[in-house]
């Protein structure tokens, strides 16, 4: 197999950022990813003479060819010819220079791209794919067959893509770095993530392009475990991850996590258990986590205050029924100047009432609910008969029309009667007020019986408990409890104008009706009262603060789950190992069943009691200055890496007992003990 990286960039262009080409830079990489064949693909622009110079720099190194990115059919298409054609590539890149002139927003249609490459089913054709800006499938049905294979923004997707085998075309990833934008490259990254192994020993042009389209692999062994650097790959299952101080643990984790799509790796990094750990960042984060429960509860409320908010505050309860009596008293003491028109039964008419439809709808949606059914059909028509709840539908159809043609005639005669009355307003006595005081009197009854279930709701309540199921010996809990001060009110509602000073000392309904006066659109339930969840010990006390962090490393490890790659980064730290060996080994080994989880620590317990599927052990040369990772299962008399080697049992000995002697002197210890 030879390993290519065919996306390059070597020259700062309108599509990139400002970079200077370091050539060091690039043989580094090489290197470093043992590579067989590379591409440079700049943005819309081949420059020969660069190439030439690179590719001589290269000669006894690397296999280059030449190639261009271009910006057409609204994606971004790699372009690479033979290297034996360089004059019609150098050609067919200026076309593509001339006719994008420099517009970075431009893109060459079906018909100019094919203009500017004649040959195109002669070379390597690469759009990108799960990789802004993205090829559509109607552009992948255009180029058809003239496509060798599809990139994507990682790694991780590339082999994700080829086990679900739903693609025409290979799927893969390059490196697509700009060789020269970073000074510090071999800090950085030894290993840049993003090359393929293609299934041929032939350096050349022919063989590469035949190896894109049906021999590509993704690890140097040909599985489609992820590997992370030349020869090492994770395996599903717990990959153990030993090194001491300083020799490369988190560099090797940010090296797996960049070859992956970020929504497929879950990385808990050193420290930050504890970080999240303090009493103010645990409450807040726990709070976010479970918001559902505080939205769950308060959402209960929502008709409700809907409702109240459409009847209006008490001073509009109020205004409405002086209004009317106002209206009424002015008809009464006009009444004894009866004429002609007043004397008419439309002027004192009161509307008729709507019929209401909600029953047959209702009726209907049911017996349709029962047609439709699948799973119970047999026992319906056994019971019913499916002929008989046809008629019944029907029925209630026709029913529903004669009622919606009720509705309508009585609308149109409430219609008519208003402007009738309209019409008769030269009466000296005045309109008959429409009666009102029934309905106040029912929003009036609403509005007590709303305000007398808020004050209920005051009562601390303990509201949510998950009864330990999540978290081992910790229970989640959400209580309820009312709001202490106006500025809690006013964080939890958010922006509003409305001044509520005072308003916790309110009774129910007045504070009700305070919150029905904002004048602004927010959620009116989330400032009734306040939900806050939290968590408590098996004993029911808060947690301490050792706790909390043991809570957090629990949460993420929940969270964890649906995630590819996992990766913890030396969680001993902050815990000890009772704690690690019953709560955590337990759930890492559940996580692993479906996951690569990659586990770096220097912990004894961690180590044995996870039962690693695979053991990596990182080291230091200084001389090469750089870190070195040798690999193999735990039951393996050595750990590989090439040529290199070392014995497995003595250098995990070293780094999780502190060495041989230490361990043999615990051993007589605990011989003693068990006399």
């Amino acid at each position: 197999m030879i390993h290519a990286d065919l996306h390059i960039h070597t020259l700062a262009t309108a599509w990139d950022e400002n970079f200077e080409f370091n050539i060091e830079q690039l043989k580094r990489h090489i290197s470093n990813c043992e590579l067989n064949a590379i591409a440079v693909t700049n943005h819309n622009v081949f420059d020969r003479s660069q190439f030439d110079s690179i590719r001589d720099e290269l000669a006894d190194t690397c296999f280059v060819l030449p190639g261009i990115e271009v910006s057409a059919l609204k994606t971004h298409v790699l372009v690479i010819d033979d290297p034996d054609n360089l004059s019609r590539h150098e050609a067919s890149c200026k076309q593509v220079e001339t006719k994008l002139a420099g517009n970075t927003e431009a893109s060459l249609t079906l018909e100019e791209f094919e203009d500017c490459f004649p040959h195109l089913d002669e070379c390597i054709v690469v759009p990108h794919y799960q990789k802004d800006p993205c090829i559509t499938q109607e552009s992948i049905s255009l180029l058809g067959s003239r496509i060798t294979a599809l990139e994507t923004s990682s790694t991780n997707k590339a082999i994700r893509l080829a086990k679900q085998g739903e693609l025409s075309y290979q799927a893969v990833s390059f490196t697509d770095y700009r060789f020269g934008s970073d000074n510090d490259f071999e800090k950085s990254s030894q290993y840049h993530p993003g090359s393929v192994y293609l299934a041929t020993d032939s350096s050349s042009f022919g063989a590469i392009r035949h190896g894109l389209k049906t021999g590509v692999r993704y690890a140097k062994d040909g599985s489609t475990n992820l590997e992370f650097s030349p020869g090492l790959t994770l395996v599903q299952g717990v990959n153990l991850l030993l090194g001491k101080r300083s020799t490369g643990k988190s560099f090797s984790l940010d090296r797996i996590q960049s070859v992956c799509d970020d929504k497929d790796v879950y990385y808990i990094k050193q420290g930050e258990l504890v970080e999240k750990g303090t009493e103010d960042t645990f409450y807040q984060e726990l709070n976010r986590r479970f918001s559902r429960i505080r939205r769950d509860y308060l959402s209960k409320w929502d008709d409700l205050l809907l409702k109240a908010k459409a009847n209006g505050t008490k001073a509009d309860r109020l205004s409405s029924i002086k209004d009317y009596l106002k209206s009424l008293k002015s008809y009464a003491e006009t009444s004894s100047k009866q004429d002609c028109y007043s004397s008419c039964v439309l002027y004192t008419s009161e509307d008729m009432t709507t019929p209401n439809q909600k029953d047959t709808c209702g009726l209907i949606n049911a017996v349709v609910t029962l047609l439709k059914s699948e799973d119970n059909a047999d026992l319906i028509e056994s019971t019913i008969g499916r002929e008989r709840l046809i008629a019944l539908l029907k029925s209630l159809v026709r029913r529903a029309k004669h009622e919606r043609i009720e509705q309508e005639q009585v609308r149109l005669t409430n219609k008519i009667v208003h402007a009738a009355r309209q019409k008769l307003k030269i009466s000296a006595v005045d309109e008959y007020p429409q009666p009102i005081l029934e309905k106040v009197f029912e929003e009036e009854l609403f509005f007590r019986k709303a305000s007398s279930l808020l004050d209920r709701c005051w009562k601390p309540k303990k509201i949510a408990d998950d009864n330990f199921s999540a978290y081992s010996k910790y229970a989640i809990v959400a209580n309820r409890r009312k709001f202490t001060s106006a500025n809690e009110i006013k964080s939890a509602l958010g922006k509003t104008s409305t001044s509520l000073a005072q308003i916790t000392k309110k009774e129910a309904a007045d504070y009700l009706d305070t919150l029905l006066s904002i004048p602004e659109d927010v959620d009116l339930s989330q400032g009734l009262f306040s939900v806050e969840v939290g968590m408590i010990d098996s004993k029911g006390a808060k947690l301490s603060g050792g706790q909390r962090t043991e809570c957090v490393f629990l949460g993420k490890l929940h969270e964890a789950y649906g995630s590819s790659i996992v990766l913890i980064d030396e969680p001993e730290s902050s815990f000890d190992n009772p704690f690690l060996s019953k709560s955590i080994a337990s759930k890492i080994r559940d996580l692993a069943s479906n996951a690569a989880v990659v586990v770096a620590t220097h912990n004894q317990v961690l180590g044995f009691d996870l039962n690693p599927e695979k053991v990596f052990i990182t080291k230091y040369d200084e001389v090469t200055k750089q870190y070195l990772m040798l690999c193999g299962s735990p039951h393996d008399k050595a750990l590989r890496n090439g040529s290199q080697e070392i014995k497995t049992a003595e250098s995990m000995l070293e780094i999780l007992e502190a060495g041989v002697l230490s361990y043999e002197n615990r051993k007589d210890y605990y011989s003693e003990l068990g006399k």
